[in-house]
């Protein structure tokens, strides 16, 4: 069961090629969950009125590979519907300013087919 859920592409952490869209929504849900995992594990104690502790703020050190998946994925699905990385800097920059517009990019990449056949990004994933 689990198998049909992870990925099956392998290049987590690669900023080229594509990344069809199933794969990519799996990807996305996984390094979600896991940031909120993170952020549930290490600011319990803040939340019960103890002091913030070094531990707090070492939440940053796991979740720099997931944010690095997150950001290889959504390069790839925009290459995979024609789009370059310029999109994908876009995107990082709304995810600190404007959350909605990051927010709404994402349902965007989530939604939106690929190009079929091979563009200038690669082959397509899906044959």
């Amino acid at each position: 069961m689990m198998d049909n859920f992870v990925p099956a592409d392998n290049n987590y952490f690669t900023f080229k090629g594509r990344l069809a869209r199933g794969p990519f929504i799996k990807r996305t849900l996984i390094v979600y969950a896991a940031i909120v995992i993170l952020l549930i594990l290490f600011y319990e104690a803040p939340m019960r009125g103890q002091a913030y502790t070094a531990v707090n703020a070492l939440w940053f050190v796991p979740s720099i590979p997931l944010i690095i998946i997150l950001y290889a994925g959504i390069n790839r699905r925009f290459h995979d519907i024609g789009k370059s990385s310029k999109w994908t800097w876009m995107s990082f920059f709304a995810s600190g300013i404007l959350t909605i517009v990051y927010f709404l990019a994402i349902l965007y990449l989530f939604y939106k087919k690929g190009d079929e056949g091979s563009n200038e990004y690669g082959p397509d994933p899906l044959q």
